[in-house]
């Protein structure tokens, strides 16, 4: 039985969302008199709120089923701040806020609903009801409803609505088949475990809810038994009739539709029997008035309960432990491990994962080969320079040692990134100032500095978050060495010392585990068909080559020189992807991408990857790019920037990018320029997007993929040239004009917000 969030709890969360932004309405009065200003702004405001306060009374009553209400009261909600908002005059920052806050806090009610500027996110592929399937089976066999909301309140075309209305039909009929095999005789009648009891005594009537008093109603009459039929009986018979309340119309049509009865009643039926602590007088209240309805407790079948039988079912684990169920199975039956296996078991789960611990037997020997592999690479590509990754282990070592655990990330991240930073401008004094050729293994050797920064500054975290945890007592300062090779393994790691994906301790740890538990599936398939990738990348790269050096340059052409410049920022982009996907080979041929997939996933090995050049050059907004492009160090950057800075944190992300990066000129201008169109595409995406019908949202999604185009390009030129050659090639070609208008607009809509 899954738990539901509380809807009402929920609700009042967005209420309090709305009156945060709307500053202006929370000022208190120092006299008890009221100009008209502010009598008009009160008015407007219970306008606004009236139908959160009706949905707030109706999901708190101790006569309704709440479940039903959720779906009808968010879409009901929505449609009423879309239809107020161009209407008032001194809420629009409320109405916008509680808009807000409504679509955040309901999101999975709005994606499977496909609400427009609710989209899922990219790679999880279309909604398929997460948690939300009991709230929309609820509110459709609530005879109250029904499909009504979905008529009046889901603003989509007839045929979106179709569709969604099958996949709702599609999941109650698989809900009544579970209960049609669970108990077969449950079709013929009432259950023999039925108490008989007498009919409820009449109720007063009930008021008429001004949220759905459009949903309207004639009389009729069916009947039917299979599953499809009672379905179609069910919804044409409250389609066209006046309803009971929802218990007393089951109770009435329990045998007219008993599969249905049984999928609406059933999870009423689980409070019944709870082992728990009292009930509140609230409660109480509510359990005895459904036992008027329904205490039918059913049985369900070991073969359809998955849930309460997962532990003895192979199909369940999520974890591969390399250990063979089917000889298991045969020498004892479930749930009952045999002794002789008892020992490879406890081995396989117990030495799953000891972030900081002393490794032992092959899990030693895996580390030493790792770090081992690491100086080795280390030494043989950049020679001296390699000193440069060994000094930063040995500090972090011995801060890891020294520093309380609390500050540790403060000391590791200033040492780190200051001596990143002297071996940046060292660099650049050669480069500009004495306009010396800088050797290609020094470059190599930043170059893996940088991705060494990752790994320490996301270890610090954890450590400092308490997510790893070290142990440094007297009784082991003997087997420090042992204790720390984890550590060192991952810094010095051999598969990502050059590039490639960055993938945090604790994965580190339980993947170096598995390894040595069970070989990868299939490790040359999936490196053969990712190197096939990189061929196809690098023909398409040469051929692009080709045409850049073989295309006469004609500064008067503005179209040409935009292409131009777009086909070159392309073989910039492609070197990366090509980069990636080399990386992502070397760590699958280590074994290291295989055992973070979920068991959904196909064994393809991506799960350790920096992206997917088709998805990311498919991203129509600047957003989307940003989110996707090197999507590990993005997640690195988010994770120790973003969401420590209270204050402009998009602005302050990108701008220790550039300082990460090296801080050249063309660093500068690229990350600011990225920054500021981001922040453009939020702005007019929110306010374009809901104005926009089905066609021109297509149109719009060309359109930003266009403009994305362009403006990726201007970022990879002056980033990848770094110097004022990128910046004079960007100059003069009209494709700098895409940012500029971007960032033209995003002032130009923030004004409009502050008036």
């Amino acid at each position: 039985m899954e738990r539901l969030s509380c809807f009402t709890h929920t609700l009042q969360l967005v209420i309090k969302d709305g009156l945060k932004e709307a500053s202006g309405l929370s000022e208190g009065h120092k006299a008890l008199i009221l100009s008209q200003r502010d009598y008009a702004q009160l008015k407007e405001l219970i306008e606004v709120l009236d139908p959160f306060l009706e949905a707030t009374d109706l999901t708190q009553g101790e006569k309704t089923v709440t479940a039903s209400v959720v779906v009808p009261c968010v879409l009901s909600l929505h449609c009423h701040l879309q239809e107020i908002r161009g209407r008032v005059r001194y809420c629009g920052p409320l109405v916008r806020a509680l808009a807000s806050s409504l679509k955040t806090r309901f999101t999975e009610i709005f994606q499977a609903v496909k609400m427009p500027g609710c989209e899922p996110a990219e790679g999880r592929g279309p909604t398929k009801f997460p948690f939300t399937t009991a709230y929309f089976i609820a509110s459709v066999l609530d005879p109250s409803f029904g499909f009504q909301w979905l008529k009046h309140d889901v603003q989509l075309d007839s045929d979106d609505k179709d569709q969604l209305m099958t996949q709702i039909i599609d999941c109650i009929k698989a809900e009544g088949e579970k209960q049609m095999i669970s108990t077969a005789d449950t079709a013929a009648g009432p259950e023999q475990g039925d108490v008989p009891v007498s009919p409820p005594a009449p109720e007063a009537p009930q008021k008429k809810l001004r949220m759905f008093s459009h949903y309207s109603k004639t009389p009729s009459s069916t009947n039917s038994r299979s599953v499809q039929a009672q379905l179609t009986a069910y919804l044409d018979l409250i389609d066209n009739q006046a309803s009971d309340p929802c218990f007393k119309f089951w109770q009435k049509n329990k045998s007219q539709f008993p599969v249905l009865y049984q999928v609406a009643t059933q999870p009423l039926t689980f409070a019944m029997s709870k082992l728990a602590e009292p009930w509140s007088a609230r409660q109480q209240q509510q359990l005895s008035y459904i036992s008027e309805f329904t205490t039918d407790i059913q049985h369900v079948a070991g073969k359809s309960n998955l849930v309460a039988d997962c532990l003895s079912r192979v199909v369940i684990g999520a974890v591969q432990l390399g250990l063979d169920y089917t000889r298991m199975v045969a020498d004892q039956p479930r749930p009952v491990v045999p002794t002789s296996w008892r020992s490879s078991v406890f081995e396989a789960v117990h030495d799953m994962s000891h972030p900081g611990g002393k490794p032992s037997g092959l899990g030693t020997q895996g580390y030493l080969f790792v770090s081992v592999g690491g100086c080795v690479l280390a030494v043989v590509t950049m020679g001296v320079y390699s000193l440069l990754l060994f000094t930063s282990t040995s500090v972090f070592i011995l801060l890891v040692c020294s520093v309380d655990l609390r500050h540790v990330h403060t000391w590791v991240f200033a040492v780190q990134m200051l001596w990143q930073t002297f071996w940046h401008l060292l660099i650049q004094y050669r480069e500009y100032y004495l306009h010396e050729p800088v050797s290609i293994r020094l470059f190599l050797a930043v170059s893996s500095l940088m991705l060494l920064t990752q790994r320490i500054t996301s270890l610090s975290m954890d450590l400092q978050e308490k997510r790893v945890v070290l142990t440094f007592n007297a009784s082991s300062k003997s087997n420090a060495c042992v204790m720390l090779l984890p550590l060192i393994s991952y810094i010095l790691n051999f598969t990502t010392l050059l590039g490639g994906p960055l993938c945090s301790y604790r994965n580190f740890v339980s993947l170096m585990a598995a390894i040595s538990l069970h070989a990868p599936p299939n490790p040359l398939g999936v490196v053969l068909l990712k190197l096939m990738q990189i061929i196809l990348l690098e023909c398409i790269k040469f051929y692009v080559v080709y045409l850049l050096k073989h295309s006469y340059y004609d500064s008067s052409s503005s179209i040409y020189g935009v292409l131009w410049v777009w086909g070159l920022a392309l073989v910039f982009r492609i070197q990366y992807y090509s980069h990636w996907r080399i990386s992502e080979c070397l760590n699958n041929a280590a074994g290291f991408g295989f055992l973070e997939k979920e068991p959904e996933d196909s064994p393809d090995g991506c799960k350790l990857s920096d992206g997917d050049f088709c998805t990311i050059e498919a991203s129509s907004r600047m957003s989307e790019f940003a989110r996707r492009w090197n999507a590990t160090t993005a997640s690195w950057l988010r994770r120790l920037v973003y969401i420590r800075c209270k204050r402009f944190p998009l602005f302050m992300t990108f701008s220790f990018s550039l300082w990460w990066h090296g801080c050249h000129l063309g660093h500068f201008v690229g990350m600011w320029t990225w920054a500021a169109t981001v922040k453009a595409d939020y702005h007019i995406h929110r306010y374009l997007h809901p104005k926009l019908s089905s066609t021109q949202s297509k149109i719009y999604s060309c359109l930003g993929w266009i403009n994305t185009q362009m403006i990726v390009a201007c970022i990879v030129i002056a980033v990848e040239l770094r110097d004022m050659s990128g910046l004079r090639l960007l100059s003069i070609t009209y494709i700098g004009l895409f940012p500029l208008l971007n960032t033209m607009l995003l002032f130009i809509l923030l004004k409009l917000n502050k008036v």
